[in-house]
């Protein structure tokens, strides 16, 4: 929810900044933000895991264990829609003379995430992680999918404030999915190729969306992010029986990973 709410203010607030007083100041911001927040993480020694023998796991890569390459993709995936869908807003609010209204657009889709993983959280019976991260991924194609026949920023945030529903299930399953796949020595390996496919995702969706936008036309961006949402629902949809089999029981709750 933090996560959250970091890209609800984050966009606006970089994008008035920005507007107002140049980038650089929204740069050095961003930087003295970032900076702020990592001293506070490394203060927080009472919170750091207890140490445990040393383990290891035969040179196996956690992305080789049963349903972790599924996530990964479904997580890279995702990395492209987050930039195909930034990368046009941004393109369409500058074609309106207005760039820190981009920000506030994006605010918008961060809060229905915001809400969906609320939702998600005060639920007691949910259907298993990789079902989640399936109807995640599946919510996320749907909901994106009206982008193609809008044209106006008005219509992109109205699009946009729905569809960010889908965004907050699938993370929140992908990450889960991540912790529960593999051995426990290999946990902080399996969440980091989980997070780093997000990053490696948008850097490839960013240029993409750019150039159709550039070629074709405004609202072309957004074909990047609805093509990406479809391959991530199709991976969910192939790596399920792996998932759910590495699990141990395809109808299992959610209630014991609420503490990963």
């Amino acid at each position: 929810m933090v996560d959250e709410f970091v890209f609800i203010v984050g966009p606006p607030l970089a994008a008035g900044v920005a507007a107002t007083i140049g980038p650089p100041a929204a740069l050095a911001l961003t930087a003295v933000i970032g900076a702020s927040g990592t001293a506070a993480l490394l203060a927080q020694t009472s919170t750091e895991p207890a140490p445990r023998p040393e383990t290891r796991l035969g040179g196996r890569l956690a992305i080789t264990y049963p349903g972790m390459p599924a996530v990964v993709l479904v997580m890279a995936m995702l990395g492209v829609v987050f930039a195909g869908v930034e990368v046009t807003v941004i393109a369409t609010a500058r074609e309106g003379g207005s760039v820190a209204a981009a920000g506030v657009v994006l605010a918008l889709w961060s809060v229905s995430s915001m809400l969906s993983g609320l939702f998600i959280g005060g639920t007691q019976r949910l259907p298993g992680l990789p079902v989640q991260l399936l109807g995640g991924a599946a919510a996320t194609m749907l909901l994106l999918t009206p982008l193609l026949f809008v044209h106006s920023l008005v219509g992109i945030s109205a699009v946009l404030f729905f569809a960010g529903a889908g965004v907050s299930p699938a993370l929140i399953a992908g990450f889960a999915l991540a912790a529960r796949l593999v051995p426990a020595p290999a946990l902080t390996q399996a969440l980091t190729w989980t997070s780093t496919a997000i990053g490696v995702g948008f850097a490839f969706g960013a240029p993409a969306s750019g150039w159709l936008v550039d070629e074709i036309s405004i609202n072309a961006g957004f074909w990047v992010a609805i093509t990406a949402a479809v391959v991530a629902t199709v991976a969910a949809l192939g790596g399920l029986r792996s998932m759910a089999h590495r699990l141990g029981d395809p109808g299992e709750s959610t209630d014991s990973v609420r503490g990963v």
